[in-house]
C-alpha cells in the first residue's frame, strides 16, 4: 500500500509541474501555498456517523492544478444495540486539487470552487484502521483574511477491521483560509 501511494504520488506530482498554460485569456499566475482547516460531517450511515477534521496544505505550481498533503483525525460514532460507541484515528493524506473557476461577488470578493480528490489512511494505533478515498468541491474565498467556504463530498472508507464494514458516505462540512 505504502509502496502504490508513494508511486501515485510521484505520478501526480509530475504532471502538476508539468501542466502548461493553455488559455491566453487566463493571466500567468506565481506558485502559491495555501493552508486550510477543513470539517466534515457525515449524516446517519449503516448505523454510524463519520467526523473528520483536516489540516490540507495545498501547493499550486500553476493557476489551475495543485498538489495536498493532510493530516486530520477521524471520529466515527456508532450505536449497536442501544450502546453507544466510538472509534478515533489520525489520518495521513494526499492528493489533487484542481480550481474549476473563480469569481466576484457585488462585493468585489473573490471566490473559487476547487474539486478535490484526496486519499490516505491511518496512522500510528488507532481504533479504526481505514484507508480512505475522497472526492469533494468546494467554494472557498479567495482573502488574506480567514475567510469560511463551504464543502460537499464523498468519501469511501476502506476498514481494516473486520468489527467495521467498509463505509460509505456523502458529507458537508467547512473549509476556513489559514
Amino acid at each position: 500500500m505504502k509502496k502504490l501511494l508513494l508511486a501515485l504520488v510521484c505520478c501526480l506530482a509530475t504532471s502538476a509541474f508539468a501542466q502548461t498554460q493553455t488559455e491566453t485569456s487566463q493571466p500567468a499566475k506565481q506558485s502559491k501555498f495555501d493552508f486550510h482547516l477543513v470539517a466534515n460531517a457525515t449524516g446517519k450511515h449503516q448505523g454510524k456517523f463519520l467526523q473528520t477534521d483536516n489540516f490540507r496544505f495545498t501547493y499550486t505550481p500553476t493557476w489551475r492544478l495543485g498538489v495536498v498533503a493532510e493530516v486530520g483525525a477521524s471520529l466515527m460514532l456508532s450505536k449497536v444495540d442501544g450502546i453507544k460507541d466510538w472509534d478515533n484515528s489520525t489520518t495521513l493524506g494526499g492528493g489533487l486539487n484542481m480550481c474549476l473557476c473563480t469569481f466576484e461577488n457585488i462585493n468585489k470578493t473573490k471566490f473559487a470552487i476547487n474539486l478535490t480528490a484526496t486519499m490516505g489512511s491511518t496512522v500510528g494505533k488507532a481504533d479504526w484502521n481505514h484507508t480512505y478515498y475522497d472526492c469533494s468541491l468546494s467554494l472557498t474565498p479567495r482573502s488574506a483574511l480567514p475567510w469560511f467556504g463551504i464543502n460537499a463530498g464523498f468519501r469511501h472508507c476502506n476498514s481494516h477491521n473486520n468489527a467495521i464494514r467498509n463505509f460509505n458516505s456523502l458529507y458537508l462540512g467547512f473549509v476556513v483560509n489559514l
